[in-house]
């Protein structure tokens, strides 16, 4: 994801229009290291005022479940 010309972040889907990236963790995703990494990122998102949401293995069993939440955050999303 980019603003104002900057790489802040690189996820898995995301609809730039609506500040809203969607990731999927893994296991690897709960490594001491890389949790550290990913919070961080997620912190830079936030300050640059964009929404996560964030999906684990467990999550994809469901897949109404992934999809409600995404299309409440594009509903109330105020594109600009």
């Amino acid at each position: 994801m980019v603003q104002d010309g900057v790489l802040i972040a690189v996820g898995d889907l995301g609809w730039p229009e609506a500040k809203l990236m969607v990731e999927y963790e893994g296991a690897y995703h709960f490594d001491g290291v890389q949790i550290v990494k990913d919070d961080a990122r997620y912190a830079r998102l936030v300050a640059a005022g964009w929404r996560v949401l964030r999906l684990s293995s467990a999550d994809l069993r469901d897949l109404d479940a992934v999809v409600a939440p995404i299309k409440d955050a594009l509903a109330t999303s105020v594109v600009r």
